[in-house]
């Protein structure tokens, strides 16, 4: 994954068309004239009472699950990936 300049990590999605700079959680359109769109993680959700769709947890409430049990439910690598994006995130990609 490419890494710029000034340390934002850029991830490239949906094939290349679009990519995603993770430090302002904005995706932008490589080929054409877009407008930025806003993006979150979402690795943990929940259904609101009466409501039929699942809604993902605010991502600082994510990682708390991580950090306090969930990830224990991943497979031993993953959980280290999952660690070392965990530390990245909380670091400010530093």
């Amino acid at each position: 994954m490419p890494v710029t300049g000034n340390m934002n990590l850029i991830v490239p999605i949906e094939g290349g068309r679009y990519d995603v700079n993770m430090s302002e959680r904005k995706r932008y359109a490589v080929y054409w004239e877009e407008e930025p769109k806003m993006v979150r993680r979402c690795s943990w959700f929940y259904k609101r009472e009466g409501d039929s769709r699942y809604v993902p947890y605010e991502e600082t409430f994510a990682i708390k699950l991580e950090v306090n049990g969930g990830i224990f439910f991943c497979p031993f690598s993953v959980q280290r990936s999952l660690l070392e994006l965990i530390n990245l995130f909380l670091s400010g990609f530093k």
